[in-house]
This record gives structure tokens, sequence and C-alpha cells, in this order.
């Protein structure tokens, strides 16, 4: 990080209280408008998130695909929006300083994590929030799409295929 301290620990401290609280409202408040079956479908989903996203919470960081572009993207990003270019089409000073096109993969979904690269939040911490939400968004979009593809009386067809989804080795890694 840039500035005097490190802000992981403080983001982090953050999220997990807010993940506390929305697990205390899904569970304890909210138990009566959702079936058991959406319950134990959350916890789960959200519990193979964890574990595929287990290598992320180590310190350092293991080799994938795309991840130093990813890396780059988000230092890149934050350089644009702190030289008051909004919505940022050029990442000015990455790959040695030559710069690039911004051309792959949309911006919105780095918009968030680029904020907390520039509240002082580490870039590996962003990049592995990055990998977790984005497992967290699959998750909800495949399970919904498919409850909503299969209808109701198929209740656990939904579930299966999120699992299967989030599972697949490609998105994994």
């Amino acid at each position: 990080s840039e500035g005097l301290v490190n802000q992981d620990y403080t983001y982090l401290a953050v999220v997990s209280a807010i993940v506390l609280a929305l697990l205390y409202y899904l569970i304890f408040l909210n138990r009566n408008h959702i079936s058991p079956e959406t319950v134990f479908s959350v916890l789960l989903l959200l519990a193979v998130c964890i574990l595929i996203s287990a290598p992320m919470f180590r310190t350092g960081m293991y080799d994938g695909d795309d991840q130093r572009y990813h890396i780059y993207k988000i230092e890149g990003m934050r350089d644009g929006i702190k030289n008051g270019q909004f919505p940022v089409y050029f990442l000015p000073y990455v790959f040695s300083g030559y710069g690039y096109l911004n051309a792959l993969y949309p911006n919105m979904f780095f918009y968030p994590v680029v904020l907390l690269r520039i509240l002082g939040v580490s870039s590996m911490t962003c990049y592995k929030t990055l990998f977790f939400a984005a497992s967290l968004a699959t998750a909800w979009i495949a399970y919904w799409a498919a409850k909503r593809l299969l209808g109701k009386e198929r209740r656990w067809a939904p579930l299966l295929f999120a699992l299967l989804w989030v599972l697949a080795p490609y998105r994994i890694n």
C-alpha cells in the first residue's frame, strides 16, 4: 500500500462483520419468509465458495490464469482515476510505463475493488476480493437462473446446477 498503514485488516474486519450480520439476518430474522431449502442452498453455496477460495486466504498468491492482468488492471484503473480519468479507458503506467488500452473485461466489475485500492487496501487483497466476489456472484446467478428456468417442482436442481457451475475447473483457475 502507498499509505503509511496497510488497510487490509480494517477492510477484512468490516467485511467479516457484514457477512456475519447478513448470515444472522438470513438464518434468524428472515426465517419465516425464506424456505428451509433456500437457506440450506445459500449456506452450502457460501461454504463451497469459501472452500474453492481457500488458496486465496493464505499469505502470498498462487499463479492463475489472467492473475497478473487483473492486478495490472486494478493498479492501472487506480492510477487512471487518480489522474482524473473516469471512466478509465487507458491504464497509464502499466507494462513498463507504456500503458494499455483497457479493452478486455468490463470495467464496472472492477470499480468496487479499485475503490478499495484507492482507500489503501493492498492490490493482492483487492484481487482476492474480486475473485471471491466473482465466485459468490457466479453461484447466486447460476442458482437464480436455474431456479427460474427449471421451476419450483425441481427443488434441488438449481442447487446442483449452481454447484456444478461454481466448481467448474476452468472457472476456478
